[in-house]
């Protein structure tokens, strides 16, 4: 027998294969949110999950998978300075 917690943690990975299945299909399906980070979308997963993605030519880039009570924007935002201060 499996331990309670099991069923339901199988059960939100199949809707974030799902969800991320459906980008594959329709990528510019979440809503953009450029005020964060450049060309960055979101996407949520049953109110749980928050996809963080970006479209590139030819492939989805998935940057993070936040759950959904988390601070998202501050962390969004912070990656997106770590990368520029990278680049200069």
């Amino acid at each position: 027998m499996l331990p309670s917690a099991v069923l339901p943690a199988r059960r939100l990975a199949e809707r974030l294969e799902g969800a991320i299945e459906r980008l594959s299909r329709f990528p510019e399906s979440g809503r953009r949110r450029d005020d964060l980070a450049a060309e960055i979308s979101t996407i949520a997963v049953d109110h749980t999950l928050l996809i963080a993605y970006r479209v590139d030519p030819g492939h989805i880039l998935i940057l993070r998978i936040f759950y959904a009570g988390r601070d998202f924007e501050a962390d969004l935002r912070d990656d997106e300075q770590d990368q520029s201060d990278r680049e200069s």
